[in-house]
């Protein structure tokens, strides 16, 4: 008999001799308990028991541990019929004292959230009233530190009025910063309410605010301690009658139905105006990781491992030390603390075992010394006491779950794998209508900034290629080292370093594929690529050499992958780019964009200009002249600018330097970033990225605009 045939057949036998008395006390089997009765190690049995819940055999149960039933037995026990899509039970009282009722409330966007029948309860009841309250629901204000998860409760909330039908399916949901242009009123006003033509210097067309695009809708307030006095004003008023101009309006009133969630950090009472205050009638407070219980900590290490586990598919064990130091050593940053801190442990440990069967295994020794030595020391709120030390496992095992849905995603990547990035992206980016040749330009960018991602751990450290055989066999260094001196003769060009590492990584990951059997020779992957002739004539020819050098058969598909390769990975000077200069009025509102495109994308093609409301044009112009030639490689400079009138700089740019200039006006972090990363693009050219910008770029998410 089958592994999975034996543990159903237990479940099965078992669940037959429960009444609904013994349901509610036993609740169903656990996966410790199934493996100790029939001899089958847990790792094993949990794997079989998500496949059953998928084959609608059996019913998942949210406990702790998690437990199981037959679902047949379980609609005989209750007298129902469960719903064909439910695989999971959030909240078995609900079940067994309203089971008609429990699949609706099961549902609901709000069960997903860790906490929501504990540290979580009360707030949740708050939003559930709030959106609830007719006719339209009432404005509320979001309070917490820093990482709590102000955003995602608000963005559960909007997810809630669609799930309750008091929002349309495809209601907006509008995300803005108010610290952005904080300093600059003028420009937040019209962000906010949009302005007409001439109502300020260089507003030379009318333009919409996100009041406008949320209409219908939640408007989310991120920072709202950050709105000058004049704008509490304004949105105060649009909150109490439902009606606003646009700046520089008057005579005519504009109506807009938005239902308003502002978020802080901040004691509302010392930032925000008395009269402001009181429009907003709910107040929640989302507590911090400290004020959660040990459970629900316990709850948030596990879903945040699991994420990782997904992520870079691999089982993950976590000792009870490591699970005290993550819960003890978090507090100023909260759930993004740990997050942070989760991934940089399962990045180390995934290092640890990149080409072997083994899991990932996290111990105090893969953290550093603030995290390791929070286990041997007094926290601020005193010694975990003996409750919660017996309520910590003694390891927590998570396997990954390809089906399992996260409420919110992060860039974290483990070390570079093409086969991620290649084949998970390809597929996506088809999914998506894009072109081949698109999807060729943003892979090639992709493996780049992964290279660096990996690459820059190691800069800093001498004994760079000993680290690296601690993770790849001497024997693939060795051989690559071969190759890139083969290439370089072959392509009459110097490859850098990141070759070594990039193809070693590589070999490594594909010949373990190769032994555990997981390789395709006839790969539903199509490239079409269209790479220079000389380097996929050079991958041919490292294709046969690696053959014959390990005795065997390697796709011919990995011909296409060491292309890329090639054509990605070359020295960076003799690669002209698109510069970019964006220019914007404030203090620091340029140099704030900038700022964030250079941490993510490790660039040097993007300069600021941040323009004095009291700088002359002529003053302005010198400014951004100066920034071009130094920013210009060759190929053109894109200009990103807030104003109207500064979108007319590109032509006199043009004649008085013969630098090929465009410009965009309405720029955004978002703007900002996707122009960087459409810049870092291989064999791009100016007018390719401003068409597109102009013309095909709407942003990064469906249903969430977020503006900057």
């Amino acid at each position: 008999m089958k592994r999975i045939d034996k543990i159903y057949n237990y479940i099965l036998k078992n669940s037959k001799n429960f009444n609904k008395d013994k349901f509610s006390d036993q609740k169903g089997f656990s996966a410790q308990e199934i493996g100790e009765k029939l001899d089958i190690l847990r790792n094993n049995v949990s794997k079989e028991l998500n496949i059953l819940c998928r084959e609608k055999k059996i019913i998942k149960i949210k406990n702790r541990p998690v437990m199981y039933f037959d679902r047949s037995c379980l609609e005989n026990i209750l007298s129902i019929k469960l719903p064909e899509d439910l695989e999971e039970i959030l909240d078995v009282n609900i079940l067994l004292s309203s089971p008609s009722n429990a699949f609706t409330e099961n549902k609901s966007p709000f069960n997903y959230l860790i906490g929501a029948n504990t540290s979580l309860k009360n707030q949740i009841e708050q939003a559930k009233a709030a959106l609830m309250y007719p006719p339209n629901g009432l404005h509320t204000l979001i309070i917490g530190g820093t990482g709590v998860g102000k955003s995602l409760f608000a963005n559960i909330m909007y997810e809630y009025s669609k799930y309750i039908k008091r929002l349309s399916k495809d209601a907006p949901f509008v995300v803005f910063n108010c610290a952005d242009y904080a300093n600059n009123p003028q420009l937040l006003l019209s962000y906010i309410f949009g302005h007409i033509k001439g109502s300020f210097i260089g507003a030379d067309k009318e333009t919409d605010g996100i009041v406008s695009r949320a209409d219908g809708g939640i408007l989310l307030l991120d920072e709202i301690h950050r709105l000058p006095h004049e704008a509490q004003e304004m949105v105060f008023h649009f909150m109490d009658t439902g009606t606003y101009n646009k700046l520089g309006e008057t005579g005519s009133t504009r109506r807009a139905s938005i239902l308003l969630i502002g978020s802080t950090t901040e004691d509302p009472n010392s930032t925000l105006l008395n009269t402001f205050i009181r429009k907003i009638p709910i107040t929640i407070t989302i507590p911090s990781f400290d004020e959660r219980p040990i459970d629900d900590q316990i709850e948030l290490i596990h879903y945040l491992l699991s994420n990782e586990a997904q992520r870079v598919n691999k089982t993950i064990k976590i000792s009870a030390e490591s699970i005290e130091a993550l819960i003890r050593s978090t507090s100023y940053g909260n759930v993004g603390q740990l997050k942070l801190n989760i991934q940089l442990a399962c990045g180390k440990g995934f290092l640890n075992c990149i080409n072997t069967d083994e899991c990932i295994d996290i111990n105090l020794n893969l953290f550093p010394s603030n995290i390791k030595n929070k286990i041997l020391t007094f926290s601020a709120k005193g010694k975990v006491n003996v409750t919660e030390c017996d309520t910590i496992p003694n390891t927590i095992t998570i396997q990954p779950d390809g089906d399992k849905t996260f409420l919110e995603t992060d860039d974290y990547k483990p070390p570079f794998n093409i086969y991620n990035i290649v084949e998970d992206k390809t597929s996506a980016l088809h999914e998506e209508g894009m072109s081949d040749d698109y999807i060729k330009d943003f892979i090639t960018t992709d493996i780049n900034i992964h290279l660096k991602q990996f690459y820059v751990r190691l800069k800093n450290d001498t004994n760079r290629r000993e680290v690296l055989l601690k993770i790849v066999n001497k024997d693939i260094v060795e051989f690559v080292e071969e190759i890139k001196a083969l290439a370089e003769s072959r392509l009459n060009r110097k490859l850098n370093e990141r070759f070594i590492y990039a193809v070693s990584l590589h070999f490594s990951a594909l010949f373990n594929r190769i032994k555990k059997r997981k390789v395709s020779f006839s790969s539903h992957i199509e490239l079409q690529l269209s790479v220079n002739n000389k380097e996929y004539d050079v991958a041919t020819e490292i294709h046969q050499l690696t053959q014959k050098r390990y005795n065997m058969t390697i796709p011919a598909i990995e011909v296409d992958y060491l292309s890329l390769l090639l054509a990605s990975i070359q020295e960076s000077s003799h690669q002209e780019r698109v510069g970019i200069v964006v220019a914007s009025h404030g203090s620091s509102a340029a140099t704030s964009m900038v700022a964030v495109a250079r941490k993510l994308f490790d660039v040097d093609n993007i300069l600021a200009v941040d323009i004095p409301l009291e700088m002359t044009p002529s003053d302005i112009l010198q400014t951004v002249i100066e920034k071009v030639k130094i920013v210009d490689e060759g190929k053109g400079v894109l200009l990103l600018v807030d104003m109207g009138s500064l979108n007319n700089l590109s032509d006199v740019i043009n004649e008085h330097t013969n630098i090929n200039t465009k410009s965009l006006d309405m720029v955004s972090t978002q703007l900002v970033l996707e122009a960087v990363r459409a810049c870092s693009l291989y064999n791009t050219n100016l007018n390719t990225v401003y068409s597109y910008l102009i013309n095909g770029f709407r942003g990064y998410a469906n249903n969430i605009i977020t503006e900057y």
